[in-house]
């Protein structure tokens, strides 16, 4: 998996971004990373944008040195790769990643 990191609050996550059209985020499990989609990144690269990112405290993303949360981290993610709509597909703790995501009011709403 060639990756890079995005710096975000607190931390850095490291990522991977491949193929080309609408983008498919996948998130994985607990006690995983993204190595996890490597055979539906394969899949899938040819029609969409994949992206695949280790959690903090995963893979090769940072250990977490103060209170976080794993769908702001996405939010960060995504909007410091310019996504504004993408698909969620997640695996485990990558499934409530998005559930929390889709629910969590956009910041500066309150």
């Amino acid at each position: 998996m060639a990756t890079e990191a995005l710096a975000i609050d607190g931390g850095e996550l490291s990522y991977e971004l491949r193929g080309a059209g609408d983008p498919v985020v996948r998130l994985h499990g607990g006690g995983l990373d993204g190595r996890t989609w490597d055979a539906e990144v394969a899949l899938l690269e040819g029609d969409h944008t994949v992206i695949r990112f280790d959690a903090r405290n995963h893979g090769r993303s940072s250990t977490a040195s103060a209170t976080f949360s794993y769908y702001d981290d996405l939010r960060q993610l995504l909007t410091g790769l310019g996504i504004t709509r993408a698909s969620l597909v997640g695996l485990s703790l990558g499934a409530r990643t998005s559930i929390d995501f889709a629910l969590a009011p956009a910041p500066g709403t309150w």
